[in-house]
């Protein structure tokens, strides 16, 4: 039996070909869990910075994923969800628990880099966009899924910060501020 048989994971932020995401999922499955692939999987232009986005937009890494996945005889399906909406998360957590029973493993890995510019050259809109999705994302699912895993008595939930988030440097001020956010978020959620 893998160490993960009977788990179930949801990783957001999967939808980047050689992206954290993306092998965390295939990793979890592999060990045994059954796994949902999530990323916003949709153009955004409010996401882009000097004309490439910062997100993925396109569904077909996460549907190539799931075959893999089913591939290798384990269970996955993905979904395309924005983290930052709220019933878009509900709905993914509806349809985890009523395909796989439950949810294990939240891997919040979903972020942007928008915020990773010159602070002069840091509009409201990144400085909104970092914070709605490298934090409030986060929040959102961890208050998604905590009631599923205290409803089971176990659950680990995995909040993926960045080393900006322990260290600054020059023209990152959106980004190291919202990682060190999800620092705080953690150590919060952990006590």
């Amino acid at each position: 039996m893998k160490e993960l048989e009977g788990k179930v994971a949801i990783i957001t932020g999967a939808g980047r070909e050689r992206g954290i995401g993306l092998a965390s999922a295939l990793e979890l499955a592999r060990r045994g869990a059954a796994v949902v692939l999530t990323d916003l999987a949709r153009p955004a232009p409010e996401m882009e910075m000097f004309g490439h986005s910062t997100v993925a937009e396109d569904a077909a890494v996460l549907e190539r994923a799931v075959e893999q996945i089913q591939g290798m005889g384990g269970d996955a399906f993905a979904m395309a969800v924005d983290v930052r909406s709220e019933q878009e998360i509900r709905s993914c957590v509806e349809r985890t628990v009523g395909t796989f029973g439950g949810v294990d493993i939240l891997f919040n890995n979903a972020g942007t880099g928008i915020g990773a510019q010159p602070f002069l050259d840091l509009d409201d809109n990144a400085w909104e966009q970092s914070w709605q999705v490298n934090v409030l994302g986060m929040v959102r699912f961890a208050r998604a899924v905590i009631p599923v895993m205290q409803r089971a008595h176990e659950g680990s939930i995995i909040n993926n910060s960045s080393i900006a988030g322990v260290r600054v440097w020059p023209d990152f001020a959106a980004y190291s501020a919202t990682k060190f956010a999800v620092i705080g978020l953690t150590k919060a959620l952990a006590l």
